[in-house]
């Protein structure tokens, strides 16, 4: 009888696992910024990004950097895992971004808490979690969406909800 030696079994986190966490994490951006009007242009998680990250969600900056924040933090807020204040020396490139923009918003650090609060309830709101399972499903299996999908699709899941 032969062993498999461990080293040549699965890794702990599969590929699906990872895919999956992956499609929510970047359909939370996605959601996040059709709830916020930031133009979406494409949302990926079929190949990794030049960064060596698993997707991306690409938009187009709003003037209001405030939205662009919200954008960058989405995953953050809806998972509880954002910083107390913008950490603009964050290793995390969406908390780190979310910081940026947040700092060149203008607005005040003390509002953090409350801006953080706010982009975690709007995505918990009952239309906004249908648009996120739509989104993370679609992604899941087509790999990629257009900015105009993931609009209607977000909009569809909000005329139902």
């Amino acid at each position: 009888m032969t062993t498999t030696p461990l080293d040549e079994f699965e890794p702990a986190v599969s590929w699906n696992v990872a895919a999956l966490g992956t499609a929510n994490h970047e359909s939370a951006h996605a959601v996040a910024a059709v709830l916020f009007d930031v133009k979406v242009i494409e949302v990926r998680i079929d190949r990794p990004g030049v960064d060596g990250s698993l997707g991306w969600c690409a938009t187009v900056k709003h003037a209001d950097k405030w939205r662009s924040a919200a954008v960058a933090i989405a995953p953050h807020a809806i998972a509880g895992t954002a910083g107390a204040t913008p950490d603009l020396m964050a290793d995390d490139s969406d908390a780190w971004h979310a910081a940026q923009y947040f700092w060149d918003s203008g607005r005040s650090v003390s509002t953090w808490p409350a801006f953080v609060s706010t982009v975690r309830e709007l995505l918990l709101i009952p239309s906004s979690r249908a648009g996120l399972r739509v989104v993370s499903g679609a992604l899941l299996e087509h790999g990629a969406l257009r900015g105009d999908d993931v609009h209607r699709l977000v909009a569809a899941e909000a005329a139902i909800g």
